[in-house]
């Protein structure tokens, strides 16, 4: 379900007992004073960990962070919920996420250096992500793609032609994002250059195109394709070129491709005998590398 653009943005803070307070600004970078710690995040996070992902505890997933020189994951938060789609800021002092319990689910933010955690909007269940400055977010709403800009809640919709447009990533170093849209009953990869408005669509078949995710200099698109129970991760250019096929008789599922930061390496989500596994797959030579249970890394 995506959520609906809010007549008037409302920033939901969590109170000691868990319950939304509603009508508080967000805090800035320098002022967290009005946002609840959860009390059982580590006192200070690894400056080496790059990488942030979701895993289970117990029966909730909550979120952990490790680098691959040091794999021992260190957790993040203790919310008792199902956290997902982790993100990390540009500057790695927030991670934006959801968490979902009972029948709700909410995007949030986390401070990494305090631990304290915010709703940013409610009623949230899709992935969101962040521009170039840190200070914006990419959300996928009933209204299509839109821009949230964070200190004053205002959302610009993000010209792509339709309203259709779900799961939008930013390249990190061009001014491109990428999505899946259904616009015409089954979901296409497309690419959006911000700078001119220029929209292209890169796949047009009859698989399941999902879940694209541009390298780091918007050069390239990863993504997933296939039928709902066998999908594989493919790679082309971002002008729809040199498409090719990464993975083989591997069930990734919606795989949540993930680029290094020098564009060399994929990390995804495998689904093994109904368990979630990290793989790292270097580009250049094919090699594989589990790195344990979780699912929808991020990598900074």
């Amino acid at each position: 379900m995506k959520a609906a653009i809010p007549a008037l943005f409302t920033i939901l803070v969590l109170g000691a007992c868990g319950s939304p307070v509603p009508d508080a600004s967000i805090p800035s970078n320098n002022s967290k004073s009005q946002a609840h710690s959860q009390g059982s995040a580590p006192p200070s996070v690894p400056h080496s960990h790059n990488l942030v992902y979701a895993a289970p505890v117990g029966e909730a997933w909550e979120l952990f962070t490790f680098n691959l020189a040091d794999p021992d994951p260190w957790q993040l938060t203790s919310l008792s919920q199902e956290l997902g789609f982790p993100v990390w800021s540009p500057s790695g002092d927030r991670i934006a996420f959801v968490a979902m319990s009972d029948h709700t689910a909410d995007l949030m933010l986390l401070d990494v250096p305090t631990g304290e955690t915010w709703i940013l909007l409610a009623g949230y269940n899709e992935l969101a992500d962040w521009d170039h400055s840190g200070e914006r977010l990419l959300v996928g709403l009933e209204e299509g793609l839109h821009i949230l800009d964070i200190a004053t809640g205002e959302f610009e919709p993000v010209e792509t032609g339709s309203t259709a447009d779900a799961y939008g990533r930013w390249a990190r170093k061009a001014d491109l994002i990428a999505y899946e849209s259904s616009r015409d009953g089954n979901p296409e990869i497309y690419v959006t250059h911000l700078e001119n408005g220029e929209t292209i669509r890169l796949t047009e078949n009859t698989d399941l195109d999902e879940w694209p995710s541009p390298s780091p200099d918007g050069s390239r698109v990863a993504w997933a394709s296939g039928t709902e129970d066998d999908k594989n991760l493919w790679v082309m250019h971002s002008d729809g070129s040199n498409k090719k096929q990464i993975t083989h008789g591997m069930l990734v599922g919606d795989a949540f491709p993930e680029w290094s930061p020098d564009g060399t390496k994929i990390l995804l989500t495998v689904n093994q005998n109904d368990t979630f596994v990290l793989e790292l797959i270097d580009l250049a030579s094919g090699a594989t590398t589990s790195l344990g249970e979780g699912t929808a890394p991020s990598w900074r």
